[in-house]
């Protein structure tokens, strides 16, 4: 009977939410009747995994582990780039490029099952930077960009995927999610009920999706002022008018009342490190190459899930981070695109 037991411990949101497809697999090329995951016990990634595993039993136990066997990915050769791209206009130096590319390489290196390189680009146009990636080699599954601002980012993104090539995710995405559950834990600490929420986003255009995004969290209306031109009495009025007001500007104003406003600073690495693993796992298990509107709602409301009372955003360190963004951004990558939630915005 030995013979047809395996036990693994493996950790990593990469694998967590790649788990069921993976071991599913493993079961039709294999022999193995049981398979057993070993995880800290008591954490939600643990009972979670637990259910995996039991489905994935009784999978094996149905007579479907004599299928003829698939070819699969080697999880081990995979990897990711973190692509930063140098310039004027930018949103930063490129020194501070260089060190935040070299920060966040570090982050998913440590925390995911992917090993990042950092990889400087010189190319400055959407077209030019997708071209270079597409360049890439094989073994880099997903590149994570930081440099262009958030519409040549997304133009990237638009021209990799309709040439069919890898998961691009920006920096922009990583940071909309982020300020997104700043925003429902401030609405959350006024008691303001979901679907009843009235924000403003003053700099709408540093993060385009993030009025989708707030609406996809349950914010009843979103008001998005684009540049950086407010100030005054104009931002007493957007604060006055609505229960809380994001600001993207970076600045510093005396309008501000804490309670009523979210401040995002001008680096946005403090911001964006903290659903990016989950996410990225996430996105790389199931195999997809879109970075959709739900996915990033969904890594903001589990970042709002984990976050104390009295504070905006979870601690970096906080072991639940990772996973559960995986979990919350798996749910909806499973989901049959019928039973999805309908993006509004």
């Amino acid at each position: 009977m030995h013979d047809h037991i395996v036990a693994y411990r493996i950790d990593g949101p990469l694998f967590f939410a790649a788990a069921r497809r993976f071991l599913l697999e493993f079961a039709e090329v294999s022999e193995v009747h049981v398979v057993i995951l070993r995880t800290a016990p008591g954490t939600p990634s643990a009972r979670a995994r637990e259910s995996e595993a039991t489905a994935v039993t009784s999978h094996m136990k149905s007579g479907h582990h004599n299928a003829a066997p698939r070819k699969r990915t080697d999880s081990g050769s995979m990897g990711a780039a973190v692509v930063g791209v140098w310039g004027s206009r930018r949103n930063r130096t490129n020194s501070s490029c260089w060190t935040a590319m070299e920060d966040y390489a570090a982050l998913l290196t440590r925390r995911t099952a992917l090993h990042a390189s950092a990889i400087p680009f010189t190319a400055r146009r959407p077209y030019s930077i997708a071209e270079r990636i597409t360049k890439l080699p094989h073994h880099l599954n997903a590149v994570f960009l930081i440099g262009p601002n958030a519409a040549e980012s997304a133009a990237v993104q638009s021209i990799t995927a309709a040439q069919g090539g890898r998961l691009v995710i920006s920096e922009t995405d990583a940071l909309t999610t982020a300020v997104a559950a700043a925003a429902a834990t401030a609405l959350r600490a006024r008691r303001v009920p979901p679907r009843h929420g009235r924000l403003a986003v003053i700099g709408a255009d540093r993060t385009p999706r993030l009025a989708a995004v707030l609406l996809e969290c349950g914010a009843a209306s979103v008001t998005a002022e684009p540049g950086n031109t407010f100030s005054g009495a104009a931002i007493r009025k957007l604060i006055v008018d609505h229960d809380i007001t994001v600001d993207l500007t970076g600045q510093d104003s005396m309008w501000t009342v804490p309670t009523r406003v979210v401040e995002v600073p001008a680096d946005p690495y403090h911001f964006a490190a903290l659903a990016l693993p989950g996410l990225l796992g996430a996105l790389c298990g199931h195999g997809t190459t879109q970075v959709t509107i739900s996915a990033l709602a969904a890594a903001a409301r589990a970042l709002a899930l984990i976050t104390p009372v009295g504070r905006r955003l979870p601690d970096v360190h906080d072991q639940r981070l990772d996973p559960t963004v995986a979990q919350h951004v798996s749910k909806i990558l499973d989901a049959p695109p019928n039973g999805r939630t309908h993006t509004r915005g």
